[in-house]
């Protein structure tokens, strides 16, 4: 019941009011029935964060070997269809020899990789660090041409991207984990976590 500009609503015919004819805010959430708005009729739903798990770790890990290792891994569960934001942040240390490479300089790699089945038989790189004869670049510290020097290095790396097609179904384990190697053989351990930690967060994007 009512009337909008002195005309009973219970006597307009149908279509005459649309959209364009009511004020803002003028049907109150309580009047829309609670099937009314579905997640087609909604625009909350694509990009929306659904969920976030996050690995905080500070201790550290020793890597002596140029082939890569195993260093830290996440798991999520994301509905079909949806996609996941990977960020990752290690803190790394090395010192040693300096070596081969571009200016006698000591450097490691990193690699992130993806698995649903606990990387048996089907993980995906998603990420590798850029490598060639000199080694693997992540990061790197120079010894200004002298390989009598020992050089140490410090710092944080770190990457964001999202995972478009990370093939949940709303029950399946998908696994993300970093591989880090030291860039060539002839300098000292790579050291990662020292000091600050490092850290994986992933987000399930709704699409």
């Amino acid at each position: 019941s009512g009337t909008i500009g002195g005309i009973s609503v219970g006597g307009l015919p149908d279509g005459i009011v649309d959209e364009d004819t009511l004020a803002n805010l003028a049907v109150s959430t309580g009047k829309i029935a609670n099937n009314a708005v579905n997640d087609a009729k909604s625009s909350l739903t694509t990009g929306k964060i659904l969920q976030v798990v996050e690995l905080k770790d500070t201790g550290e890990s020793t890597f002596t070997s140029t082939s890569y290792a195993d260093y830290k891994s996440l798991a999520i569960t994301p509905a079909s269809g949806n996609k996941v934001l990977v960020s990752c942040v290690v803190k790394y240390f090395f010192i040693g020899q300096a070596s081969i490479g571009y200016g006698n300089q000591a450097n490691f790699g990193l690699q992130i990789l993806r698995s649903n089945d606990g990387f048996s038989s089907n993980s995906t790189t998603l990420y590798s660090s850029v490598s060639d004869g000199g080694g693997k670049y992540a990061a790197h510290i120079s010894a200004r041409g002298d390989d009598s020097k020992t050089v140490t290095g410090g710092g944080s790396w770190a990457d964001q991207f999202v995972d478009d097609s990370p093939g949940g179904d709303g029950s399946k384990t998908i696994t993300y984990k970093i591989q880090a190697a030291k860039g060539h053989s002839d300098y000292g351990n790579l050291y990662l976590g020292r000091n600050e930690g490092s850290s994986i967060i992933l987000m399930e994007i709704a699409s």
